[in-house]
């Protein structure tokens, strides 16, 4: 185990109980080891964190996030958690079932493309995992085929586990990323997710599953280009070769939903993996169809009540401004960065460019760390950062952000005169409320020199025990916003009589539009849900085109 000799050692004991065995993969957050459970004789599989990304906050949330995501999912499509802790010098861990066999990356560099009666089968049965956790708040954002694991049985047969939930996006988008932030694999991302990864939905996993799906007919991934830029445009602008001239002779049917998996557009897409997994059924084997007939049973919602109805109208949100993201190039367990990495070009390049361009990337990626809080306040400090904290006296499990937030722009204020209101986030959103204390979000964007000058922003989030604040050096990126005069429990009882189930965890935001300050509202998964309500007159609203 000569990849993380700091973390764990081949016969090192965890917790009394796991004796690790073995290294089964890396990536660039952590490792993954194979381990034996002593009580029971059982083989398991243990994720760590690297040591290397322990100082960063970020990393450590995202982590546990995962752990206690997959610990709620109990399909058998999704790699089952069934423990968690630490080690003595700090490291976060997850206990994992232990599957036997090899991820669809794997078979494919093994098998070459695959029959379509197979893919359709193993898309099928990828499109179960994600409904339930579609259905509990979270969308993948990072589903490629080194995510998708082939796990034999005790019969001889395989099942498609889906894998690495390490960034998923919970209830509509867990704040624990910059804005300008994209975690994921560019050649399987939507290009909602490149513009803006934050605003994604259920539907940037349905794009996934065809580009999945589009690599193992094909065993060429359906965007290509000689550099990651070129990448970002074509896939933007929607250029690739069509799949039936890659590969002639496949069943319409599939052509046609791989196509319309990988529409620019995600309103063009299946509205859930349901649908999409129906689209396939018929392509698979008969529990394909037994399979896609139990989603769509599941998925079927209740019809509304006809007042409920009466008043309910689909408003979608206000366009999200495209933005110059740059991947962050973050490679996961099993799917080492080389693999998946852009063709490099044919042209011999002289050393000492190759030298200049490397101490680019590197100050490029330090400077995208620092700013996405991944090296931590030390880092932060050194180009301007500032952290301040205030105690308040209020209920951690029943926040609502807007009476906080005289509070917030006061601490802004404090550490940078003149920072103004560009956006409010909250997540999630039940009964009204927020729970700080359970993994909730309440966090506002103060940004100055909007007019020039000296530029930044200023982040203040609410806690268990107060407001927290730090200031981050980078370019403005929203337009000041009105305080909102309706609170987030006025918003939620104007979208629940709208037509929104009550019961629903709901993501909030509040910025600016085209027009107006108004809060979005969003259920994941379901963007026929989505909402758009007016700051003041609490009322939701038709949003301008």
């Amino acid at each position: 185990m000569t990849d993380a000799p700091d973390i764990v050692r081949p016969g090192q004991v965890i917790d009394d109980k796991f004796e690790v065995e073995r290294l089964l993969g890396r990536g660039g957050m952590g490792v993954v080891v194979q381990a034996r459970h002593l009580e029971l004789d059982q083989r398991v599989a243990i994720k760590l964190l690297k040591e290397g990304v322990l100082e960063g906050d970020e990393a450590v949330q995202r982590f546990t996030r995962e752990a206690r995501a997959l610990a709620k999912l109990g399909g058998e499509h999704v790699v089952r958690v069934t423990d968690v802790g630490r080690l003595p010098q700090g490291t976060p861990y997850m206990v994992m079932e232990y599957l036997d066999g090899e991820d669809l990356s794997a078979s494919l560099r093994r098998r070459g493309p695959l029959p379509p009666d197979e893919v359709a089968d193993y898309l099928v049965q990828a499109c179960a995992g994600l409904a339930e956790a579609h259905a509990t708040g979270l969308v993948h954002r990072d589903l490629k085929p080194a995510n998708l694991f082939l796990a034999r049985r005790t019969d001889g047969t395989t099942q498609v586990k889906v894998l690495d939930f390490g960034i998923a996006k919970s209830i509509g988008g867990t704040r624990l990323t910059a804005d300008f932030a994209v975690l994921g694999s560019p050649r399987y991302m939507s290009p909602e997710q490149l513009r803006a990864p934050r605003s994604v939905d259920a539907r940037t996993d349905i794009w996934a599953l065809g580009a999945i799906a589009f690599r193992l007919l094909t065993d060429k991934p359906p965007f290509e280009a000689e550099g990651l830029e070129q990448l970002m445009e074509a896939m933007l602008a929607g250029k690739r070769p069509a799949l039936a001239e890659l590969r002639p002779g496949l069943p319409p049917a599939l052509v046609e939903a791989v196509e319309r998996c990988l529409r620019v557009n995600p309103e063009e897409r299946f509205a859930s993996v349901a649908e999409l997994a129906r689209a396939l059924a018929e392509l698979g084997p008969p529990s394909a169809r037994e399979r896609a007939a139990r989603l769509a049973r599941a998925s079927s919602p209740a019809p509304p009540e006809p007042a409920a109805a009466a008043q309910a109208a689909t408003v979608p949100f206000a366009a999200v401004p495209e933005a110059k993201a740059r991947p962050i190039l973050e490679p996961t367990l099993d799917d080492p960065a080389l693999r998946e990495s852009v063709r490099p070009s044919r042209a011999r390049t002289p050393r000492w460019a190759i030298a200049a361009g490397l101490v680019i990337v590197a100050s490029v990626a330090l400077v995208v760390a620092v700013l996405s809080g991944m090296l931590g306040a030390t880092t932060g400090w050194l180009l301007g950062a500032d952290r301040r904290e205030v105690l308040l006296d209020y209920d951690p499990k029943r926040v609502d952000p807007v009476t906080l937030l005289p509070q917030a722009a006061k601490l802004a204020a404090e550490i940078e005169p003149g920072a103004e209101l560009v956006s409010i986030e909250v997540d999630p959103v039940v009964g009204g409320w927020v729970d700080v204390t359970n993994g909730g979000l309440v966090y506002f964007a103060f940004q100055y020199g909007l007019d020039g000058g000296k530029a930044g922003w200023v982040e203040v989030t609410a806690e268990d025990k107060g407001l927290s604040a730090i200031r981050h050096s980078m370019p403005p990126r929203g337009k000041p916003v009105a305080r909102p005069t309706c609170s987030v429990l006025e918003i939620w009882r104007a979208v629940t009589a709208a037509g929104v189930p009550p019961e629903l965890p709901l993501s909030f935001g509040y910025g600016t539009t085209p027009g107006a300050a108004r809060w979005r509202v969003e259920a994941a998964g379901r963007p026929e849900l989505r909402r758009s309500v007016d700051g003041t007159t609490c009322k939701v609203v038709q949003t301008p085109e």
